[in-house]
């Protein structure tokens, strides 16, 4: 494979990690170059590894001895069905007087009735596996679609991943009890990305549409494709779910398909007809609720006390106290403005190969989590293909600001160093009643969404990374598309 390599290339990697401070013009990225290319390649990496496994290990013990995580729902609505008693018999756990998964579809529930056949504890560790094979394709299909634009040779690209999947751990690790079934909804919404640019469209929106159908919120990959003019790709996968979603009458019978289904919609439409914006599907949002809504709502009204949004306590501080339904109007708006001005920033037609549609798609996966009501830390495994990007176009000589390298270091600051293994349970839940993690989310947003205006500029391309061995020839797609790309 060819090497790519200069004084010029080296430089312009190094301007671009111009860091937190004037003087660090270019320290950042100098080393870590020189520590990418001088430590061992095989020990290095069998201990990163080897941490991976015990974390998964770990894991694993705490699901076989305590059964944690969300999956007892999953299986338990599983159970409801092989016993032909209504899925949602139970529905209303956070209301106190039952527990079962209500806010996921009735698919759901078919997908999880083989597992119900056997032990709690046995069909959690069956699917356990799960986890692995999605974190492995989420991230082979992120390096597929970066390697065009973002090339980089094998030895960086392990040690850049790792430096992604670091800075995504803490919800990485939040969604091992569940099996891993959250990052299989991000690859499967990704591997659609993947099979559109290669042109394989019928594929993509099986995948896309299968990813719909089992949980809403990829939903907006379709809604994004349309946008884009790529009617085929969102046409099928609207296709796709709407015909998976309807496949639970063949089991359930039209008359119990019909009353499970009608039970399911009114709960959406409950929550999401709230007037109250600390209200949700689930009831009070909880300080663990991540949901752009609700902290919004945590700061633009007074929190009671008693309720799942106020960590008790003289810590908790609020700072207006508007009325619900103003509080309602102004965040209706707020997300109407912004709505507003990220289609504005989306109308652009792009071609299937060009790097603004990654970046694009990346904003994609973080507005799921801010706009969806219920975002819990499992769901955030949405944020791994942004930082994924922004790790590998820092490498790759892209000329990133300087506010983003700051951001990066909140980032990592506040999720990494304040976690619950180092200071307690008690100040993480005061960190999450304020919700600083949905605002460091929709901060990787801003950072997407500039990098996204910034791919489109000349300087941005022109970097030069240095590459030793890249697994495939580099190659930038030039911007112009013939019309049919677009059909």
């Amino acid at each position: 494979m060819p090497e790519i390599s200069s004084p010029e290339a080296a430089g312009s990697r190094s301007d671009g990690a111009a860091g937190l401070f004037p003087g660090f013009r270019s320290s950042a990225a100098t080393l870590l170059n020189w520590l990418i290319s001088r430590v061992p390649e095989a020990g290095p990496r069998r201990h990163v590894l080897a941490v991976g496994a015990v974390i998964m290990v770990i894991q694993l013990v705490r699901i076989i001895q305590r059964g944690v995580g969300d999956f007892k729902l999953h299986w338990t609505i599983g159970g409801y069905l092989i016993r032909g008693e209504f899925l949602y018999g139970n529905a209303g756990w956070y209301r106190g007087y039952g527990g079962t998964d209500f806010p996921y579809p009735p698919i759901w529930g078919i997908v999880h009735a083989p597992l119900a056949l056997f032990p709690r504890a046995v069909a959690q560790t069956l699917l356990y596996p799960l986890y692995l094979i999605a974190f492995v394709v989420l991230l082979e299909v992120l390096n597929r679609l970066s390697l065009p634009h973002l090339p980089v040779d094998r030895k960086r690209k392990f040690w850049l991943t790792t430096a992604a999947v670091v800075l995504a751990s803490r919800f990485l690790i939040r969604d091992l009890p569940e099996c891993g079934v959250n990052l299989a909804l991000v690859a499967m919404a990704w591997g659609a990305v993947l099979l559109w640019r290669a042109r394989r469209d019928r594929l993509g929106a099986v995948v896309l549409g299968t990813a719909t159908a089992l949980k809403c919120t990829p939903a907006l990959f379709i809604a994004w494709f349309l946008w884009k003019r790529q009617w085929r790709i969102a046409s099928w996968s609207a296709a796709v779910a709407l015909a998976m979603s309807v496949a639970p009458a063949l089991v359930l019978g039209p008359t119990e398909f019909t009353r499970t289904t009608a039970f399911w919609m009114h709960n959406l439409y409950r929550g999401a007809s709230q007037t109250d914006p600390l209200e949700s599907t689930l009831g009070p949002v909880s300080v663990q609720n991540m949901s752009l809504k609700g902290a919004l709502a945590r700061y633009l009204m007074h929190v009671p006390e008693g309720h799942r949004s106020r960590l008790a306590g003289p810590l908790h501080i609020d700072f207006l106290e508007l009325d619900a339904e103003t509080a309602r109007l102004t965040i209706n708006l707020l997300f109407l403005v912004a709505g507003v001005g990220v289609l504005a920033l989306y109308r652009f037609r792009a071609g299937r190969n060009e790097e603004s549609m990654l970046w694009e798609a990346a904003g994609i996966s973080l507005m799921i989590l801010l706009l969806s009501p219920i975002t819990w830390g499992q769901h955030c495994v949405g944020v791994l293909p942004a930082l994924f990007l922004l790790v590998r176009a820092h490498d790759s000589g892209r000329p990133l600001e300087r506010w983003m390298y700051a951001f990066v270091g909140v980032w990592a600051f506040v999720l990494l160093g304040l976690n619950r293994g180092f200071v307690g349970r008690e100040f993480t839940l005061l960190l999450d009643s304020y919700r600083l993690q949905t605002w460091l989310i929709a901060g990787l947003l801003g950072v997407t969404l500039r990098c996204r205006a910034l791919c489109l500029r000349p300087e941005w391309a022109s970097a030069s990374p240095h590459i030793e061995h890249s697994d495939v020839t580099p190659k930038i797609v030039p911007l112009s598309r013939p019309a049919a790309e677009h059909s």
